[in-house]
C-alpha cells in the first residue's frame, strides 16, 4: 500500500519518503506508516514527505511534510509543501515512480 525511503536533501537533512502504491489516501495509512518505520528504525524521530499523488495527482496539495518525533506523528507539523520547494533530484524521483500513471 506504501513505500518509505530515505533521503538526503541538499540542505543535508534526511526526510524519509512516503509513497503510495495504490489509490488509499496515505494518511488513512498513518498507524501502518508507523509500525513500519518503527521496525525499520527502532523508533527514531524524523520529517516524513508523503507523496500523495495516487489520491491528490499532481495538485498543489500532492506533498505534505509531517514529523514523527520517535513515538507519534506530530499532527501539528503538518504542512503542505508546493513541488516548487522540493530538491529538483527529489521531484525527478518521484515523478518517475509514477509515471505510468500520468
Amino acid at each position: 500500500m506504501f513505500k518509505l525511503a530515505f533521503y538526503k536533501t541538499k540542505e543535508n537533512s534526511d526526510i524519509v519518503i512516503c509513497s503510495g502504491d495504490d489509490y488509499v489516501n496515505l494518511f488513512s495509512l498513518l498507524n501502518d506508516v508507523k509500525k513500519e518505520w518503527d521496525s525499520m528504525s527502532k523508533g527514531s524521530s524524523k520529517r516524513f514527505l508523503f507523496d500523495l499523488f495516487l489520491t491528490n495527482g499532481n495538485d498543489l496539495n500532492r506533498f505534505a511534510y509531517l514529523d514523527y518525533d520517535g513515538q507519534n506523528f506530530v499532527h501539528s507539523s503538518y504542512k503542505v509543501v508546493s513541488s516548487a520547494d522540493l530538491d529538483s533530484d527529489l521531484l525527478e524521483m518521484q515523478n518517475c515512480k509514477y509515471a505510468d500513471y500520468a
